[in-house]
């Protein structure tokens, strides 16, 4: 992902970048990545450099059922106070 962040400079030449790599329940990774790019992105360009997906379920259903299972958490806070999340973090 760094590479090609900063090497194929796929949302154009940056100044910085920094990330953080935790664990998911289940003990998968995942990482925060912030970048400081020269050219802001404007607001009309966000759905272009930044989305989430599930697999599709018809075509590929066991990947679909892991990222559903260790990626992907029910609602926590104050939608859903016996949330294990709730528990964990307080």
């Amino acid at each position: 992902m760094i590479d090609l962040l900063v090497n194929e400079k796929k949302f154009g030449c940056f100044r910085y970048f920094m990330y953080s790599v935790e664990l998911q329940k289940g003990g998968l990774p995942h990482v925060h990545i912030l970048i400081w790019l020269e050219t802001k992105i404007r607001a009309e360009q966000i759905d272009d450099v930044i989305r989430a997906q599930l697999p599709d379920e018809e075509v590929d259903p066991e990947l679909f059922d892991v990222v559903k299972a260790h990626m992907v958490h029910c609602p926590c806070g104050s939608y859903n106070p016996q949330s294990v999340y709730e528990e964990r973090y307080l």
